[in-house]
């Protein structure tokens, strides 16, 4: 595993915390962040906590890939865990990643080391051959934030990311939605939400999209 992690200090650790095993027959999983610095997550196994917490760099702003998460008991996949936690202020969508940090130490005794591996993947290329670009992908109408519209401050006061992409009916389908993002970041959003195995940017295409595609 190759991640980018924060020291920790008393101000990077959550106020309050409480860890439970979820032993419900419920297959729900909540995971959300909500006003005032609080975290809570319902049934969530560990390996998820893990690929939210940490990030393939200090400038990225989706989770590590969880394909790229290798080792641990196999509880971290098999076991749900409820999770209340509060900051006590305020905090930045970075802020509640290292808290987050602090807790799987804390709690979970996580201990992780980088290492390099062989492994399958996949690539990213333009279908079209004029490379024009399809109905779910235009060039970004301008800056915005990905905290959440409950979970954090923003702090540089931008609009929120959300609001570029209107709410419609799913059915079976799941979305993608990416503001004023690049081809890279869509590989490892990719990487961590869809795909079994690394994706890997080989577009060509330079800039920045707004990106908004369904997938089954």
């Amino acid at each position: 595993m190759r991640a980018a992690a924060v020291q920790t200090d008393h101000l990077n650790q959550f106020e309050v915390a409480s860890v439970k095993e979820n032993r419900s027959a419920s297959g729900a999983r909540i995971f959300a962040m909500q006003p005032g610095g609080r975290f809570l997550a319902r049934n969530m196994s560990v390996r998820p906590l893990i690929g939210y917490a940490y990030t393939a760099s200090p400038s990225a702003s989706t989770g590590f890939p969880l394909v790229r998460i290798i080792g641990g008991p196999s509880w971290i996949d098999e076991r749900g865990f409820d999770v209340e936690a509060k900051a006590g202020r305020a905090v930045t969508a970075r802020d509640m990643r290292v808290m987050i940090q602090s807790m799987l130490a804390d709690r979970f005794q996580l201990k992780w080391h980088e290492e390099t591996r062989t492994m399958p993947i996949y690539s990213l290329v333009v279908d079209r051959k004029d490379q024009r670009l399809g109905d779910g992908l235009t060039p970004s109408a301008g800056p915005c934030t990905d905290n959440p519209a409950s979970g954090f401050e923003d702090e540089k006061g931008l609009p929120r990311c959300s609001d570029r992409f209107p709410q419609r009916a799913m059915g079976k389908n799941l979305r993608i939605p990416l503001a004023d993002t690049d081809m890279d970041r869509l590989a490892d959003r990719l990487s961590s939400a869809v795909i079994d195995r690394p994706v890997v940017n080989a577009t060509g295409l330079s800039g920045r999209f707004d990106i908004d595609f369904d997938y089954t």
